[in-house]
């Protein structure tokens, strides 16, 4: 109805009707004045092309501006994925350079010790676990040695064939436990040989730091493998 007011195109009755609603509601008089507004502007061909102009340049300048957020997002994404790669690829450059390192060195100073030698330092009063174990050890059935030897899991002897067990398993944390358990016993005749080898366990698992503080303490001592672990020591610093 307010269109057609406007536009001239009520009756006289509904103009009537009309001019009696706009007196009696608030609200009306408000959307007769919005309108009034809007039909101005529309009537005025320059403002309405002003209006126009400025919209076009606000959408033009809009796009463009999406345009530049987006590639500067990109260009960003991209020079951080670069960034992360290239870190990522230079820290497991180095890991790898140390674990090759490292290994050397294990396989440099890793030897499988000879089961005789352990027996006539230590007793041949043995449990049959213990002794069917070492035979699995002496022919390199080291599955089945570790089977044998946790059946007697307060022989020492037993602990120090099944950590060597698996030390050649690759499953140094296991041996760790043992040789330590070795060691804190503290009086036996294998605790030379577990330091050792428990040093080199840290060797193999990458951990120089607690491998140099089991070293530097053979180098000092008077054990067997006082002269290894000096030179050892010496490598470890090149």
């Amino acid at each position: 109805m307010i269109y057609k007011y406007f536009h001239g195109e009520l009756d006289e009755g509904e103009l009537w009707e009309f001019k009696k609603s706009i007196e009696s509601n608030p609200i009306m008089v408000a959307e007769v004045e919005q309108f009034k507004k809007i039909h101005d502007l529309s009537n005025d061909a320059t403002k309405l092309d002003v209006l126009n102009s400025l919209h076009l340049i606000h959408q033009t300048h809009q796009e463009s501006a999406n345009r530049w957020h987006i590639a500067s997002y990109y260009k960003i994404a991209v020079a951080a994925t670069v960034l992360v790669l290239i870190g990522f690829g230079g820290f497991w450059l180095f890991n790898k350079s140390h674990q090759n390192a490292n290994d050397k060195l294990f396989a440099a100073y890793f030897a499988p010790e000879n089961s005789m030698f352990t027996l006539r330092s230590g007793t041949t009063n043995l449990e049959q676990p213990v002794m069917q174990g070492i035979q699995y050890y002496e022919l390199k059935n080291y599955n089945a040695a570790v089977d044998m030897f946790i059946k007697a899991p307060e022989n020492l002897i037993a602990k120090l064939y099944g950590a060597l067990s698996y030390m050649e398993l690759n499953e140094f944390e296991k041996a760790k436990q043992n040789f330590k358990q070795i060691i804190e016993h503290n009086d036996n005749l294998f605790i030379d040989q577990s330091e050792w080898n428990l040093g080199l366990c840290y060797i193999k698992t990458n951990d120089l730091k607690e491998a140099r503080l089991i070293f530097e303490k053979i180098a000092k001592e008077n054990s067997v493998y006082k002269t290894r672990a000096q030179k050892l020591l010496r490598e470890m610093e090149n």
